[in-house]
């Protein structure tokens, strides 16, 4: 098979290498979803069965399996991060307008953009980075179809119609410009694997 005929998460997969932890138990995705109210990508599940926990340079992942920021459950971890965000913009919406390149989102308008999960559409955090990065699924429709938004310290915000592995090989092969990862993978990935539980 080449790398060409291999989905996503298969290449996202092949790039990270083997798991730390063979034969790593069934993560219950039934209940973990039934809990926060919505399907979850496929390829996120596929990563978080597979691994336990890893990095990519300054990304981490979050996964149900291990606490990463404190957290291990994806809504708390996107709720706490909307009461940051509406601290640093302490509910004034006109502050939103200085905002670069939110405004020709194909998301909407910009009081649709900075809605967070549970509401819909709303943001559902998956990653985080040591330089106060977020990296989220825009929840709109099936969950297969969510697209990645980024940003950086509240002001950098970058959206990608593409799934979350998509973006990681496309960014981690220099064929996406984002310009949130682009500084955690400026200097090539380190990948890092976490084998505890």
């Amino acid at each position: 098979m080449t790398e060409m005929d291999m989905t996503w998460v298969e290449r996202l997969c092949s790039k990270l290498g083997r798991p730390k932890i063979a034969d790593l138990p069934p993560i219950d995705w039934d209940e973990i979803e039934g809990n926060f109210g919505t399907r979850l990508p496929s390829d996120y599940k596929y990563l978080c069965n597979r691994y336990t926990a890893f990095s990519l340079s300054c990304l981490l992942l979050l996964n149900p399996r291990v606490k990463i920021f404190g957290h291990r459950n994806l809504v708390e971890a996107t709720r706490e991060t909307e009461e940051i965000f509406r601290y640093v913009f302490d509910g004034d919406d006109e502050e939103l307008k200085y905002i670069p390149d939110h405004n020709s989102s194909v998301m909407g308008g910009r009081l649709d953009m900075f809605q967070f999960y549970p509401n819909h559409p709303g943001l559902l955090l998956w990653g985080k980075d040591n330089h106060r990065g977020g990296y989220y699924w825009y929840v709109d429709g099936e969950a297969d179809e969510w697209r990645v938004v980024a940003q950086a310290d509240w002001v950098l915000w970058d959206q990608h119609p593409m799934s979350m592995s998509e973006y990681l090989v496309r960014n981690w092969e220099g064929s996406l410009r984002c310009r949130v990862l682009g500084c955690c993978f400026a200097d090539g990935v380190r990948v890092e694997h976490y084998p505890f539980q």
